[in-house]
């Protein structure tokens, strides 16, 4: 995935986090404590500008109020 620039997995469980060094194009991560220690023992993170870095799992309200639009329309050629 290289256009991923930006992934939180804080309040997820992840099985594997040495995917995280697949992931090139990535520049903003959101882990726990825990993850960031075990990811940090990694060889060949991606360059990352941002980690946030939770001290526990957060509670995490999903879903979050969002106002997405599917549709299966190819785009406008004027948008």
């Amino acid at each position: 995935m290289p256009t991923l620039w930006a992934l939180d997995i804080a309040a997820a469980p992840v099985a594997d986090l040495a995917t995280v060094t697949e992931l090139k194009g990535l520049r903003y991560l959101e882990v726990t404590q825990d993850q960031w220690r075990e990811l940090s023992e990694l060889d060949d993170l991606p360059p990352l500008a941002v980690v946030g870095v939770h001290p526990h799992r957060p509670e995490r309200d999903w879903p979050v109020g969002t106002a997405w639009v599917t549709t299966d329309e190819p785009p406008s050629p004027t948008a």
